[in-house]
């Protein structure tokens, strides 16, 4: 993560932005000459994230190990329940103007 930060902000900017395979822009080519201000600050918000993320992390691997091993709704009890009611009207408007999200929904 550090290394893809300081690649943003170095002179040197060859490799080009990860799943971008477009001709870079020439906009690219305009920056800082020197460190600049906002670049501290970015950085050390860059570095409390990170460390917030890694102090999170095994609450989050609890919290993914709980969802998983958790008994699952089946689709027919969310129907049941009402969860999964659907504007008929909405959906058939949706997908006569090609809204694949909608469209799902009459399948």
């Amino acid at each position: 993560m550090l290394h893809q930060w300081f690649s943003y902000r170095k002179a040197n900017r060859e490799r080009p932005i990860i799943g971008d395979r477009r001709q870079p822009s020439k906009l690219g080519e305009l920056q800082p000459d020197h460190w600049i201000a906002e670049y501290t600050t970015e950085l050390i918000n860059l570095l409390n994230v990170l460390g917030r993320l890694v102090d999170l992390e095994q609450a989050q691997a609890d919290l993914l190990e709980r969802v998983c091993s958790a008994q699952t709704i089946s689709a027919g009890e969310l129907r049941e329940s009402g969860a999964l009611t659907v504007d008929v009207d909405l959906a058939r408007r949706s997908a006569a103007t090609g809204s694949s999200e909608q469209t799902s929904l009459l399948g």
